[in-house]
């Protein structure tokens, strides 16, 4: 079945989110709280939803309950429910972040954005290789083209392992963009697993931040990739992203972490997570900065997205 991107106000949302979760939704993620949403709002938006067909009068029409078309409910399911999801924040200095999030089930991957009127978009992707493509449009690097190192230029333009003075404190002080990439693999399960991503565009160059801290297995946390804790179930989704994240961005993360906590608040809020400029002080002693070439990130996309749906499929064939 192909899905057409679709649309939807806050307050429709928030009404999508009680029939997914029944009452429960709004003590579950905070959702009515945040958006301050009147009864008289959410009777108008089930209304407005009514007449685009994504709700349907239940058979009793005395009863007056409503249910989600069946058309669009594997989307909706997918945006609010994910087994597998993926968060992606953008900073740069002075704007306010922006977040966009991928929704995984076996049915459907679904690529979730907000504009500045917190309107949600979502949008079926045809495939995992279209979750780079997204990612590095939304952060404005589909296109990228590192500048010349002058003497120092080396492959691909960037500058030779070892070449400058430069320390990695300066480029992260100095940087005009810092993204954050992190999947949430079997979410809400005991066999969650978080990891992440993260880069940063300093004096024209593009550079991956590679930890030195270990993984989760004991052994060395691989290149470009941030080895999370292993999260107990429990608990909404976002409070265990925002645990997570404080334990799996090194030492810099004030300044290139942010506030990427609400995960439930970017599944059903009005706007993309954290409000906050890029600053603050900047440190990396537990993290390298290295220059690479955009092909060299969006492998390293592909790669995180992968093995985040693997780990999903393979608790599930085990459960």
């Amino acid at each position: 079945m192909t899905h057409e991107p679709l649309v939807l106000a806050p307050a429709e949302m928030a009404v999508i989110f009680q029939h997914l979760l029944g009452p429960a939704a709004g003590q579950a993620t905070g959702l009515f709280g945040d958006l301050n949403l009147a009864p008289d709002s959410l009777a108008t938006a089930r209304a407005r939803l009514l007449e685009r067909g994504l709700l349907r009068p239940a058979p009793d029409r005395a009863s007056r309950a409503t249910f989600i078309a069946p058309h669009v409910r594997p989307l909706l399911g997918a945006a609010t429910r994910p087994l597998m999801l993926a968060i992606l924040q953008v900073m740069r200095p002075g704007q306010p972040e922006r977040g966009a999030y991928f929704s995984w089930t076996p049915d459907l991957l679904v690529y979730n954005t907000t504009d500045a009127q917190g309107n949600h978009r979502l949008e079926a992707l045809p495939s995992i290789d279209a979750v780079a493509d997204r990612a590095l449009a939304e952060c404005g690097l589909l296109e990228f083209k590192p500048a010349r190192a002058g003497n120092l230029g080396g492959e691909h333009g960037l500058p030779p392992a070892g070449a400058g003075a430069t320390s990695p404190d300066a480029v992260a002080q100095a940087a005009t963009l810092r993204v954050v990439f992190m999947t949430v693999a079997s979410a809400r399960t005991a066999h969650e697993q978080v990891r992440g991503l993260v880069w940063l565009v300093s004096q024209g160059q593009l550079y991956l931040l590679t930890p030195l801290a270990t993984g989760d297995n004991g052994g060395q946390a691989k290149s470009g990739s941030v080895a999370g804790p292993k999260p107990r179930a429990g608990g909404t989704l976002g409070a265990r992203t925002a645990q997570a994240r404080a334990q799996t961005i090194p030492a810099n993360g004030g300044a290139i972490g942010g506030d990427i906590g609400a995960t439930d608040r970017g599944l059903g809020s009005t706007g993309p997570v954290g409000t906050g400029p890029m600053s603050g002080g900047v440190r990396t002693p537990d993290a390298n900065l290295r220059p690479l070439p955009l092909a060299d990130l969006r492998a390293a996309l592909l790669t995180a997205t992968h093995q985040a749906i693997d780990h999903t499929q393979a608790v599930l064939a085990a459960a």
